[in-house]
């Protein structure tokens, strides 16, 4: 009787997986249970846990791309998220963002009930509804009130300045954070006077919003924070190749991308808006002659049309699509040509590109905020 067949040699690939397990056991035995795990794991279910939420995980970084210990190459991966900004940092963005977001919704909550005003008077006109027409006027009077409320509320409330103030605390205090990393000016001494001097810069910072700001500020702040987390002190302590990378990484060219992009996108918007004010009138007008022709109901819905456009326009002026779109454009052109001395500088001249970088990025939110209470004033 014939035996069974012998059992089948396991091929190359998984030989040369084995010997990469051994290899990486030998170099540091703490990650032999994931490499192992990983050798026996087919491919599309590596890609899926690398990139699960769109992305590379930055916490496990190719073992194979340098020969640095694992600790030092995953800070290098991460870089500084917000998460290991100090607390002030955090608090500050996130009054920021939500008094950004109240701004933004009791504006847009007032365009809405103007516009609704508007179509509820031309819902009157129609024949059709003359039955229902002392509903609609009950509904129009309360719309009205609502239009007539809402600025006032708006301006009690105070959010827009609130969101100036918080965002520019947010802003400079990451700038001095990056400043500090980079083991930069007022920052390049000894670390425990570098720690002394960040603290006081801070409380700069911090002291320059009003009273009723601070207080508003306060409430997002975590009292137990760190001013200087582990994760600013482990990139400090980095040689100055590593710091030099991870600012060109993290700071410059994140904040290329972001400008990049929001000037695309606020260009975008800003052509919508901008064809909206266009064809809408034309709209107006082809309806105000077309009565000749037809019917001369429809000339009852100009004032609609008219109104939608008044909104458009005050929402595009309210978000400053343009005038973003061209600032944001030249911040990004001006980090592209920093990026180049960021790059190529010894460590005597790294102090001055940082300089560069950091006041190119102050310099634009300054004149953003500037701005912002021009139009206030006026």
């Amino acid at each position: 009787m014939a035996g069974f067949p012998p059992r089948p040699r396991r091929s190359s690939r998984w030989s040369a997986s084995d010997s990469a397990v051994r290899h990486l056991a030998a170099a540091n035995p703490n990650r032999v249970a994931t490499a192992s795990s990983l050798a026996n794991t087919p491919l599309a279910i590596q890609s899926e846990s690398e990139n699960h939420d769109g992305k590379k995980r930055a916490s496990e970084p190719k073992v194979k791309s340098s020969n640095q210990p694992v600790s030092v190459q995953a800070q290098r991966d991460v870089g500084l998220p917000d998460c290991d900004m100090p607390s002030v940092f955090r608090g500050a963005d996130a009054a920021s963002i939500s008094a950004r977001r109240t701004h933004v919704f009791l504006r847009a909550l007032h365009l809405i009930f103007l516009t609704l005003a508007s179509a509820l008077f031309f819902l009157r006109s129609l024949p059709h509804l003359a039955t229902y027409v002392d509903h609609v006027n009950t509904v129009w009077t309360i719309t009205l009130i609502l239009v007539c409320c809402l600025p006032a509320v708006s301006r009690a409330c105070q959010a827009d300045k609130r969101w100036f103030s918080c965002r520019a605390v947010a802003e400079s205090i990451k700038g001095a954070v990056w400043r500090y990393v980079a083991k930069v000016e007022p920052f390049r001494g000894d670390d425990a006077i570098a720690r002394q001097e960040f603290a006081s810069v801070v409380r700069a910072i911090t002291t320059k919003a009003v009273e009723f700001e601070s207080s508003y500020l306060a409430d997002h702040i975590d009292p137990e924070g760190k001013s200087i987390t582990t994760r600013m002190s482990t990139l400090r302590s980095m040689s100055f190749g590593c710091r030099r990378n991870l600012y060109l990484r993290f700071r410059v060219r994140d904040q290329k991308r972001w400008y990049s992009n929001k000037a695309k996108q606020c260009a975008k918007r800003e052509r919508v808006f901008r064809w909206v004010a266009i064809v809408m009138p034309i709209v107006a007008m082809v309806l105000i002659f077309l009565p000749r022709y037809l019917d001369g109901s429809l000339v009852s819905i100009v004032p609609l049309i008219m109104t939608i456009v008044a909104t458009a326009t005050a929402w595009a002026q309210t978000m400053r699509y343009a005038e973003l779109a061209s600032s944001y454009s030249y911040v990004a052109l001006e980090l592209t040509r920093q990026e180049d001395d960021v790059a190529n500088c010894l460590e005597s001249d790294f102090g001055a590109a940082v300089d560069q970088v950091e006041s190119t990025i102050s310099k634009e939110h300054s004149i953003w905020r500037a701005k912002r209470d021009l139009r206030q004033v006026s």
